[in-house]
């Protein structure tokens, strides 16, 4: 603890969170706060730019994120380190949090919307024929969205009318209770992200900082309130639940336990139950089923896991995962309707995708490009599945995670937690790494311009954020630079030994 408080990465973090508060509370501008008496006097009296002093803040969080980077990751040398991982992690996460736990929903309309299906469920309709914003509830919905009618599954629906239902439809309570779920999956991220680590031979420290510290992760998933963090949480408690089954089940050299009885270990503690909870998962957003086959191979122990086994189990899994998932549709009432449901007013040509970014380079139809990015995507997965889902799942999940968002045909930045909660235990390569570096400061920024600066179109928007966060990344790598040299007397006396030492082998030469 008193080394983390030492730490200038802590309180910048802090000194950064405390800006983007400052910036939220001059915009002062949410729904029915504004025109309000307070409100007003805000607005009249306090004149910073709040897009600037909020986008101050994200580049502050990110700059200590970048700065609290680990060392170079190693090999996981034991329990402690687990320890110690998680340890650092909570007083980061929960020191840089702090400021951001009262705000209104920041970068996003989403919660409000969310508070908006919850009143629609606590009062017994049903948000897959009941379009968004037409029953009078005291929420700021996005008006996009009004009328259109609901594509979250049921299991996020529910937990939305029960926080709602618990805080007595309040206006403003309701929606700030909505961030308790987000806090949640950060909670289930801590939980497991260095036991899998520790389990696959990557470093705990480094696993947790990049999925659970990252700025898009406490932007977008904390204060922006999306569920896509606690999907991400119950997966990642899923994976691990389905890891330590079995390790435990499995034979131990010495001591070889029947295969009848390995097997059945593996039904119940990884199989069934980690199907359960990829099923929990799904309920809240569908792309957790993506996770199945990775929860079937770590429920196999290493030495059995053959791709009929892995096959088999990925079966079990997703019958599992789907029998839960129905399950949860029909004792919430709500059924499939999402299925058919008129979905994101957004479409590729109004979102910064992948595709979006070839058409306006190329001059091709983005629709176009849309679905051949979708196709690419798919390919990409069944790759990533036979490369990787046997022998390295995690990596398989990490990996294929990335590919659906990049392929998926609407870009929202908090897309980018789903992946970033993996691929510190997918043993990223240096250009993905890089790309990590840059691409989530850039992510956590852009919508602080597309967002706040109204009239600031995509490009222009994206075109600063890159901007900014390619000179974050670079002063970050300065510094890490910086911090692997020796002290100067270290380096000093290291070179007047090697000038007196005898043992000294001549430049060029091979010891």
């Amino acid at each position: 603890m008193r080394t983390l408080l030492r730490l200038p990465a802590l309180w910048l973090g802090l000194l950064g969170s405390l800006l983007i508060a400052a910036g939220e509370f001059r915009r002062a501008s949410w729904s029915q706060v504004e025109g309000q008496a307070w409100a007003s006097a805000v607005t009249a009296t306090v004149t910073w730019p709040y897009p600037l002093v909020v986008a101050l803040g994200i580049a502050l969080l990110s700059t200590a994120w970048l700065l609290a980077r680990p060392p170079t990751p190693t090999p996981a040398a034991g329990e402690a380190d687990s320890v110690d991982a998680v340890r650092r992690a909570a007083v980061l996460a929960a020191v840089w949090v702090l400021p951001l736990l009262l705000l209104p929903p920041v970068l996003s309309t989403d919660a409000g919307s969310y508070a908006d299906l919850g009143w629609m469920v606590a009062g017994g309709e049903n948000p897959y024929t009941t379009g968004l914003g037409t029953t009078g509830s005291p929420f700021p919905y996005g008006r996009a969205w009004r009328g259109t009618t609901s594509v979250y599954p049921p299991g996020a629906l529910q937990l939305f009318g029960w926080v709602v239902g618990a805080t007595g439809a309040h206006w403003y309570w309701s929606v700030v209770a909505l961030r308790l779920l987000a806090v949640a999956g950060v909670v289930g991220l801590l939980w497991a992200v260095p036991r899998l680590a520790g389990a696959v031979g990557v470093d705990p420290a480094f696993a947790t900082w990049l999925a659970l510290l990252n700025p898009v992760t406490l932007v977008h998933g904390v204060a922006g309130e999306h569920v896509d963090l606690l999907m991400a949480g119950l997966l990642a408690v899923a994976l691990a639940v389905a890891e330590r089954a079995a390790r435990f089940r499995g034979p131990t050299p010495g001591r070889p336990v029947p295969a009848g009885t390995v097997m059945r270990g593996v039904l119940v503690g990884g199989v069934l139950v980690g199907g359960v909870l990829v099923g929990l998962a799904a309920s809240v957003k569908q792309p957790a089923l993506l996770a199945v086959p990775a929860v079937a191979a770590l429920a196999l122990p290493v030495a059995s896991r053959t791709w009929v086994r892995l096959l088999a189990a990925s079966a079990g899994v997703g019958a599992s995962a789907l029998g839960t998932f129905a399950a949860i549709s029909a004792a919430t009432g709500l059924g499939w309707g999402w299925i058919g449901a008129s979905g994101n007013p957004a479409n590729a040509a109004q979102t910064p995708t992948p595709a979006y970014l070839v058409g306006l380079l190329t001059g091709a139809d983005v629709d176009g490009v849309t679905s051949w990015g979708q196709y690419v995507a798919v390919g990409a997965i069944a790759w990533l599945f036979v490369r990787y889902a046997r022998s390295e799942p995690l990596r398989f999940l990490g990996l294929a995670s990335l590919a659906w968002v990049l392929g998926f045909g609407v870009w929202r930045e908090w897309y980018l937690i789903f992946p970033l909660a993996f691929l510190g235990l997918a043993r990223p390569g240096r250009a993905l790494r890089a790309a990590v570096w840059v691409g989530t400061p850039l992510w956590a920024l852009y919508g602080t311009w597309h967002e706040y600066q109204r009239g600031m179109g995509v490009e222009a928007s994206l075109g600063l954020a890159f901007v900014w966060s390619a000179a974050l990344a670079f002063f970050a790598w300065t510094c890490w630079r910086l911090r692997a040299l020796p002290p100067p007397s270290e380096s000093s006396a290291s070179r007047g030994s090697a000038q007196d030492g005898e043992d000294v082998l001549p430049v060029g030469a091979v010891a």
